[in-house]
């Protein structure tokens, strides 16, 4: 069983984080939002050869603009507008 990467990242290296994925061949597995008591955690989860690689984006202002990865991903529109 290969096991599931969690890596934080900051907001500003979403698109190159979802980019650089892209270039390996990864697809976008989901991307899922948890509220926390004091924070949001916004999970980007990605999947090459059965390895699990996990964006995690942790804001306390709530007013935090996300950048879309949907030029990058197409199908996180859905995500992204659901």
């Amino acid at each position: 069983m290969v096991p599931q990467e969690i890596i934080d990242i900051q907001v500003s290296e979403l698109i190159d984080r979802a980019k650089a994925m892209q270039a390996k061949g990864a697809r976008l597995v989901q991307i899922c939002c948890t509220k926390l008591a004091d924070k949001l955690e916004i999970h980007y989860s990605f999947d090459k050869d059965f390895a699990f690689t996990s964006f995690r984006i942790s804001i306390v202002d709530t007013s935090t603009l996300i950048p879309s990865i949907t030029g990058v991903y197409l199908p996180a529109f859905i995500y992204e507008n659901g």
